[in-house]
């Protein structure tokens, strides 16, 4: 099955579950219009965090929006 997880603007940021856990990534990331990518490769990403936390906070938030619309997709199944 596939799912639209969300429609990402800008400044937004992906991919930091997949780091976090360690685990390959569950979903594809496509865009639809010209986009500029900051690719922080995971033996980095500590790195950056620690030198912007501006990021961190905005990378917590992604973080609790992903997972409480997992929680509702899997509560509706």
């Amino acid at each position: 099955n596939e799912y639209l997880m969300g429609i990402q603007t800008f400044p937004s940021c992906f991919g930091e579950m997949t780091i976090l856990a360690g685990k390959p990534s569950l979903y594809t990331v496509v865009a639809i219009t010209e986009t500029k990518i900051l690719r922080v490769p995971e033996e980095n990403f500590e790195n950056f965090i620690q030198d912007n936390p501006v990021n961190a906070v905005a990378i917590m938030k992604t973080m609790a929006k992903n997972i409480s619309l997992l929680m509702h997709l899997l509560l509706q199944t």
